[in-house]
């Protein structure tokens, strides 16, 4: 389904990509929006309970970087079921996206950002990953180029946020990673309120920022960094790291064991306080500064 124009509202809506034959591969997407061939924009839209599955993704934002407007879109309630992307971003002038109450079952991964906007996100629940051996995605983000390769999309100043909320796990979904960020792009990335069941993991590129709050629990080797930007005279902008409120696994002792040191490049500014180790109560000491990684 295609979705031209503006202000546009689907409540109450079931897409199937493909029934009968389960060795059928699945539709390519669910619903694209995109701006007219002639106007100004797609607007505004609101998506209430609308289930998706079967497709490759569910819900595409724009057909290419260069579409520069998808100005505000909600979805409440959406279940998304055998898919490998819930929400797939092309366009780079996102303003503001927000989904509440969502459910994914086999899906590979929630948000995949290609350019840029504001997204938040309250009450989200994952399972386990549609491809076998893969882990679970709550968050990719990267910034394509061009179709001449020659320059990176432009994203706006009021872009590159992403506010994640209540984010809870079962069994299934395995050790989720929390955060991909592709390549160097200035993104401020908020975790707040997680309830997982195994230890996760998230990768930060130069010019990034995580926080991550009450969350647990987290685990050895959580985060890997890179604060090398290649094929640039300039130097990196180094990411930054802050771990608040939340709890850790008892097989942390020190917080630099939160930090995958073996794999990581550069340095990293870290801000780790608060936090409590679990079944033994014992608190993590805090840790305020910048680390280098062995690697850098």
């Amino acid at each position: 389904m295609e979705i031209q124009g503006a202000y546009f509202s689907l409540r109450d809506l079931s897409l199937i990509g493909k029934t009968f034959k389960s060795q059928a591969k699945p539709h390519p997407l669910g619903v694209q929006i995109t701006r007219p061939r002639r106007g100004i924009g797609s607007g505004k839209h609101n998506f209430s309970r609308v289930y998706i599955e079967f497709v490759e993704t569910a819900w595409c934002l724009g057909d290419k970087p260069s579409m520069v407007a998808c100005d505000c879109c909600s979805w409440e309630s959406p279940i998304i079921r055998k898919a490998n992307c819930a929400f797939l971003s092309l366009n780079h002038q996102s303003m503001q996206h927000r989904i509440t109450h969502c459910a994914l079952q086999q899906v590979n991964t929630f948000l995949d950002i290609r350019g840029g906007g504001c997204w938040y996100v309250d009450d989200v629940g994952m399972m386990s990953a549609r491809d076998k051996g893969t882990k679970p995605t709550l968050l990719r983000v990267e910034q394509i180029r061009w179709p001449n390769g020659k320059a990176r999309v432009t994203i706006g100043s009021n872009n590159g946020y992403y506010e994640i909320r209540n984010l809870k796990t079962d069994n299934k979904a395995g050790k989720v990673i929390l955060l991909n960020q592709v390549n160097p792009a200035p993104i401020v990335v908020r975790l707040i309120g997680g309830k997982l069941v195994h230890e996760p993991s998230a990768f930060l590129n130069s010019g990034g920022s995580l926080l991550v709050e009450g969350y647990s629990y987290l685990g050895k080797n959580f985060l890997t960094w890179t604060n090398r930007t290649p094929h640039r005279r300039k130097a990196a902008c180094t990411p930054n790291f802050t771990l608040r409120d939340s709890l850790v696994s008892d097989r942390v002792t020190s917080p630099t064991d939160l930090l995958n040191l073996s794999d990581s490049i550069g340095n990293l500014n870290v801000c780790i306080e608060n936090n409590y180790r679990y079944p033994s109560g014992d608190k993590l000491p805090d840790f305020n500064g910048t680390y280098r990684a062995k690697a850098g």
